[in-house]
């Protein structure tokens, strides 16, 4: 039963990456910029993915809100959530409306101010260092208003001081809607001029000078970018700019339009798996036997409803059969969401 009620918390605790803008602006749009400002295309991919691997893949910007808000209660770890992707004045614990992000904000400018002071020697090893200022900053943006708090009783309660979510005014915790640049375009905007100010910013780099390029003729080659609500709209605007690998857009919340995405991003910063079974160290061996052969049964099935009858927690004497069923139906649709590789069909 243990093992089983493990499947449901796992489902429900999967969607906990609480993330901002995506790839298209962290990876693809920074990138741009970058070029636009004068750096050598080597230079703007450094920035590029110093901003993206904020969020995907790096250890040691691993921070799942259920184990800093919700399952736990950790401090350090939620101050440090809020300083990358939720920067604002006052810091968790503390009421919600009190914690609200400012766009471009000093405390959204924090990061970039640090390296004002960073010597042209210095300059060219700190480009991964300017791509995570960047990513506070533009993430300011999409998290700008008072931070949701995830709603999932009765499994347990998340901490409305503790929380860090996209806000209601932005869809809530649960929604994508934040990341969507189609949807915030004049925000989108502010957001690319706030960056493109920090690139501009940034101290030379040894003794080259860049020729940065007038804002005024970048301001108008973003309008494609922003409006653009699919990926392949995204990818023919990027490929339109001179930005051929466009695979930094697998992954974000939309959908793939007029033909099925299948390009892999090799930037993210994962630790091997030497073999297919996970080797989890202090996990209970019952729980990692359990999990090891529910993952290769979830890959290689196509009756989710199946997969969900097994493995969902059966009626109780506390627990009715409709709460049950309930319960197996909402398993057997996220097993099923998971599998599809369009994130956008499944955000929608």
């Amino acid at each position: 039963m243990a093992l089983r009620a493990a499947v449901g918390l796992f489902a429900c605790l999967a969607a906990f990456r609480v993330a901002g803008a995506e790839g298209d602006v962290h990876f693809g749009l920074t990138k741009f910029l970058a070029m636009q400002a004068g750096f050598e295309a080597g230079q703007a991919d450094a920035i590029g993915l110093g901003n993206q691997r904020v969020e995907s893949g790096d250890m040691q910007f691993v921070a799942l809100l259920f184990d800093y808000a919700c399952l736990g209660r950790d401090t350090e770890l939620a101050q440090e959530v809020a300083a990358r992707s939720f920067p604002a004045v006052t810091q968790a614990p503390g009421p919600a409306q009190q914690r609200a992000v400012v766009a471009g904000s000093e405390a959204a400018w924090a990061l970039a101010r640090k390296l004002d002071a960073v010597p042209s020697s210095q300059a060219g090893f700190r480009l991964y260092q300017l791509g995570e200022a960047l990513h506070a900053l533009q993430d300011s943006y999409s998290h700008e208003g008072v931070p949701d708090t995830p709603q999932t009783a009765p499994l347990f309660n998340c901490d409305a001081e503790m929380s860090w979510a996209h806000p209601r005014t932005r869809g809530g915790w649960n929604s994508h809607a934040a990341d969507l640049t189609h949807r915030w375009p004049a925000q989108t905007v502010e957001m690319a001029k706030a960056t493109y100010d920090v690139l501009l910013g940034y101290p030379a780099i040894g003794t080259a000078q860049r020729k940065p390029a007038d804002w005024a003729k970048v301001r108008p080659l973003l309008d494609g970018f922003v409006k653009a609500s699919s990926k392949a709209a995204k990818q023919a605007w990027f490929v339109a700019h001179g930005i051929s690998d466009t695979s930094f857009l697998e992954g974000i919340s939309l959908k793939d339009g007029a033909k099925r995405f299948d390009l892999e991003w090799d930037g993210r910063r994962l630790p091997p798996l030497p073999e297919f079974e996970s080797r989890q160290h202090e996990t209970d061996a019952g729980l990692l036997d359990f999990f090891n052969r529910f993952f290769v049964q979830w890959l290689s099935t196509d009756d989710f409803d199946a997969l969900a009858k097994a493995q969902a927690a059966p009626a109780t004497k506390s627990r009715s059969a409709a709460a049950a069923n309930a319960d197996k139906t909402e398993l057997a649709a996220r097993l099923r969401l998971w599998r599809v590789r369009d994130h956008g069909a499944v955000a929608d």
